[in-house]
């Protein structure tokens, strides 16, 4: 799942739209609760295709209407989400487990978190030249 599709950098190996997610200026951030609340809602929408199905085994269909595990990522960088350590305790208070995947561009916000969640952190380039290669840093860029 996504809190927000903005990300500082522009790879050119990066699947996302990079129109829409290359930006100094996020627009609008959406809180917590609401987040999970239409994560969960479209989880069970996915699902409901399941259940009139005869070979379905009702009982893990109806464990699957609630997510046990939170990957926050996907479109964006999550650290860039203002809310971020308030989504993983909602998450935790709700007996869900989540993992962040980041580009560990903000080392400060993972500080704040390294107790609440795992992390994932995804490197470019083990070296200045090729990240600047293959890269754009938004602070570069403008």
């Amino acid at each position: 799942m996504t809190p927000g599709i903005w990300c500082q950098n522009k790879c050119l190996h990066c699947w996302r739209a990079l129109e829409l997610t290359f930006s100094d200026k996020i627009k609008s951030v959406e809180k917590p609760d609401k987040i999970i609340s239409s994560c969960i809602e479209q989880q069970k929408k996915l699902l409901s295709g399941f259940g009139g199905n005869k070979n379905t085994n009702k009982k893990r269909f109806k464990e699957a209407q609630m997510p046990k595990h939170f990957a926050i990522s996907l479109a964006g960088e999550p650290t860039l989400y203002p809310y971020l350590g308030e989504m993983i305790q909602k998450l935790r208070e709700k007996g869900i487990t989540s993992f962040v995947v980041t580009n560990g561009l903000g080392p400060e916000v993972l500080m704040q978190l390294q107790k609440k969640s795992s992390f994932r952190l995804s490197f470019i380039f083990l070296s200045t030249h090729r990240t600047k290669k293959f890269s754009t840093r938004l602070s570069e860029a403008t």
